[in-house]
């Protein structure tokens, strides 16, 4: 099941970790996003794609003076991803149940995907509410 987002209400909670990313391709609010390796940008997580299947957070709907509150960005856009914590603008998510990067670019499901690149990005703390703590596909967290 693909989670429903509002993106232009993705927002974190109190204590959540926000880091500032610039971005190798447009994406939105509420997207799973990958760093990239080779020059730090990110792009949408991908369960289909090697070397992409890992997100490192989610993104947030931000105008760090950019202009844009509508949560959609452009290539080379700087924005906030929150890598640990609550993230709020989700509905319908099965509280309890883990949250993964899905097989569509940049979606997130609440149902795991097969092959070896099953990657939890976090959980459902309700039915809006997402606690992202990212996992490698062999279940150990991302930050430790």
């Amino acid at each position: 099941m693909t989670l429903s987002v509002d993106q232009t209400l993705v927002t974190p909670g109190p204590g959540a970790i926000v880091e500032r990313f610039t971005l190798g391709a447009a994406m939105t609010a509420g997207e799973a996003g990958n760093i990239d390796s080779s020059d730090g940008t990110v792009y949408e997580a991908d369960a289909n794609a090697a070397g992409r299947h890992r997100a490192h957070g989610v993104l947030i709907t931000d105008n760090q003076g950019n202009g844009n509150t509508g949560g959609s960005y452009a290539s080379g856009s700087d924005v906030g991803m929150c890598v640990f914590g609550k993230l709020y603008g989700f509905a319908g998510m099965t509280p309890g149940a883990p949250v993964y990067v899905s097989e569509t670019a940049g979606t997130l499901t609440q149902t795991a995907p097969d092959g070896d690149n099953a990657c939890e990005v976090g959980y459902a703390l309700s039915a809006t509410v997402l606690m992202v703590c990212p996992k490698e596909p062999n279940g150990g967290y991302l930050y430790t």
